[in-house]
C-alpha cells in the first residue's frame, strides 16, 4: 500500500496545484486578451506545460490520497487583470505569471526535489524543473521586451 504523503510533501502537492492553476488561468486570459504575439506564445506554452504537469500531479495525488487544486481560483490579481487592456494588460499578466511567479515555481519544485520524503513526488519535481527553468528564462526575456514598449 502506498503511504499518503504528509507534511512537506503534502504541502508541495497543494502549492504546486495552486501555482499551476493560477498560471493557467492567467495565461488563458492572456490568450484571449493580449495582442502581443510573443506574450501569447509564452502563455500558450504555460497552458500546455502546466496542463501536462498538473495532470501528472493529479494522477500522483490520486494514487497517494492527496487532492490537487482543480477549482477556479479567486485571485485579486487575476480579477484586476480582467479589466486591463493593451500594454497595461501585458504588464499585469507578467506581474501574475511572469518572472517572479516562475522563480517561485522553480524554488518550490527545487525544494521538493531536494527535501521531499516521497520518492515519486521528488522525481516528479526533478522531471518538471527543466521546463520550469525554461519558463523562467522566457519570462525574463518577455518582461524585458514588454518593459521596452
Amino acid at each position: 500500500m502506498t503511504r499518503r504523503p504528509t507534511g512537506f510533501d503534502a504541502e508541495f502537492v497543494d502549492k504546486a496545484g495552486i501555482v499551476g492553476k493560477t498560471a493557467v488561468q492567467a495565461s488563458q486570459l492572456a490568450l484571449e486578451r493580449s495582442s502581443n504575439p510573443q506574450l501569447k506564445a509564452f502563455a500558450r506554452r504555460i497552458v500546455d506545460d502546466y496542463g501536462r504537469m498538473t495532470a501528472e500531479l493529479r494522477r500522483l495525488g490520486a494514487r497517494k490520497g492527496v487532492p490537487v487544486q482543480t477549482r477556479m481560483l479567486v485571485d485579486p490579481a487575476l480579477t484586476a487583470l480582467r479589466t486591463e487592456t493593451g500594454v497595461a494588460f501585458d504588464k499585469g499578466y507578467l506581474s501574475v505569471a511572469g518572472p517572479t511567479a516562475q522563480a517561485a515555481a522553480v524554488k518550490l519544485y527545487e525544494a521538493e526535489r531536494r527535501d521531499g520524503r516521497d520518492a515519486q513526488l521528488r522525481a516528479f519535481a526533478a522531471d518538471a524543473l527543466p521546463t520550469l527553468n525554461e519558463h523562467l528564462r522566457a519570462a525574463r526575456e518577455l518582461a524585458r521586451s514588454v518593459a521596452a514598449r
